[in-house]
């Protein structure tokens, strides 16, 4: 679901552009309980401290989520207030060219918070959310990485050179840690032993 059709209609970012750079029909995001978990701090900044060493601002999708969690976790580690008023010159600074009103933006999302008791759960969705955009992305990394595979020889007498020769890819190197396998340079690290 697009910022644009939420059911809460609170997001109305930019009508011409995409939320976020990423593909959006293959990452994973809930904005809900993105909204709803920065609608509850912001109805009561205390449920951050519930939820700060779970949620970093990198785990929640959408960029001006970010930088609305950011300016509340900078608010409260030094005892303020985060709210829409105490927020609005803070972002309306961070980025002037902004195509949305934020005050009225940050004043719908703590005007739709209808419990801050569930804050746990939009911090776990918003987490579990981020945690399969990562393995989306590593699984993307290691599908290129097969792809693109580069074999070296590393001229040692393992069976493993034989095999690679065959061009087939070999996962070896049990043993010590060290550099220049199998080379002139070759050296172990001790405590590797």
């Amino acid at each position: 679901m697009s910022a644009e059709e939420n059911s809460y209609n609170l997001i109305n970012l930019n009508n011409n552009n995409k939320i976020n750079a990423d593909n959006k029909s293959s990452m994973p995001y809930n904005l809900e309980a993105e909204q709803s978990f920065l609608g509850a701090i912001l109805f009561d900044n205390t449920t951050i401290e519930n939820t700060m060493d779970l949620i970093k601002d990198y785990h929640l999708y959408e960029p001006l989520h970010q930088e609305i969690y950011q300016a509340c976790l900078i608010l409260f580690n030094n005892n303020k207030l985060a709210d829409p008023t105490t927020l609005k010159g803070y972002l309306k600074d961070k980025n002037p060219n902004r195509k949305i009103d934020i005050s009225d933006y940050l004043n719908k999302l703590k005007g739709s918070v209808l419990s801050i008791s569930n804050i746990n759960s939009y911090a776990n969705e918003i987490k579990n959310c981020y945690l399969r955009r990562c393995l989306i992305r590593i699984s993307d990394d290691i599908k290129e990485n097969s792809l693109n595979i580069k074999i070296e020889p590393s001229f040692g007498v393992c069976d493993g050179n034989f095999i690679a020769a065959e061009t087939i890819p070999v996962i070896d190197t049990l043993g010590p840690v060290g550099t220049g396998m199998h080379t002139e340079k070759e050296t172990i690290y001790l405590n590797s032993i």
